[in-house]
């Protein structure tokens, strides 16, 4: 009977043994299978986290480069039609013209500057918040002296701080300013016909002798234009960068990084105006 026992106690110490081990061996596959689970889903939340921020990153680049594009739509349409309507008017007067003439000129004049008025400001606005902030540009000293700018000398001189990018807002004021004065002076002349019964006087004063105001505007326009093609590129061709960090806020990427290629690119675009020897920061020196 004794013996009985023992060997029952035995086998339910066994079967205990078996059962444990099994439970441990269940326990072990479920935690595996759990951890596993738990994861895959921290694995595919970690590249669906990715994917939204590489594509946030590319809607921004896409979006940005756009705005730029348009704003440099913009501002061919005003700065070009200003720039031909103000030459026309300039020679009318030089020539002393009247008639059909004259008053083409004139009509042709006041409605590219109109537009010119109506839509500075906001261009300035946009090319400043769209462009410039896009890079990290915050200058306010090349804006202030932007507007002050002589016209009759080299205008982007100071405007390139340290080296650094040059401001298309400020560029623009310089192309504002400088036709602000020759609106003035064409305005001085007209009024002085005005006041002679509508007849030109004996003697009339060039609104810009030489035209050296307008070949100073000219080439600012064409390094502004030039400028923002080159800034709309850059933004094309910005890295779609994103956070390596698991959950971590998306790489978007604000002020855009200015390559050295792109810095000598946009350094292109004013040395046609810069080395000028006429227009240029040589012809200053050699006057």
């Amino acid at each position: 009977m004794s013996q009985s026992e023992g060997e029952g106690s035995s086998a339910r110490t066994g079967i205990s043994v078996v059962h444990s081990w099994t439970m441990r061996i269940l326990g072990s596959v479920g935690g595996l299978i759990l951890a596993t689970g738990v994861l895959g889903t921290v694995i595919s939340s970690y590249f669906q986290e990715r994917s939204w921020s590489y594509q946030k990153r590319a809607d921004k680049i896409d979006k940005d480069a756009a705005a730029a594009v348009n704003a440099l739509d913009s501002l061919n349409k005003i700065i070009d039609e200003k720039f031909l309507s103000t030459y026309a008017l300039d020679d009318a007067i030089k020539t002393r013209a009247e008639g059909d003439k004259l008053n083409e000129a004139v009509k042709r004049f006041y409605a590219a500057d109109k537009l010119w008025e109506q839509q500075h400001q906001g261009l300035a606005s946009t090319l400043e918040v769209g462009v410039d902030s896009q890079f990290g540009i915050d200058d306010l000293g090349a804006t202030g002296l932007a507007k002050r700018a002589d016209c009759t000398h080299y205008t982007l001189g100071g405007l390139q701080r340290d080296g650094g990018p040059l401001p298309v807002r400020a560029v623009l004021e310089v192309a504002y300013a400088c036709q602000t004065k020759l609106k003035e002076n064409i305005e001085r002349q007209l009024s002085r016909r005005d006041q002679n019964k509508g007849a030109w006087p004996e003697t009339t004063t060039e609104p810009d002798p030489g035209r050296v105001m307008l070949g100073h505007v000219w080439r600012v326009e064409n390094v502004l234009q030039c400028l923002m093609v080159q800034r709309a590129v850059e933004i094309r061709n910005q890295p779609i960068g994103t956070s390596t960090v698991p959950f971590g806020e998306p790489a978007i990427g604000v002020p855009y990084a200015i390559s050295d290629s792109d810095r000598a690119r946009e350094e292109r675009c004013v040395e046609p105006y810069r080395d000028d020897a006429g227009f240029g920061a040589a012809s200053d020196a050699a006057r």
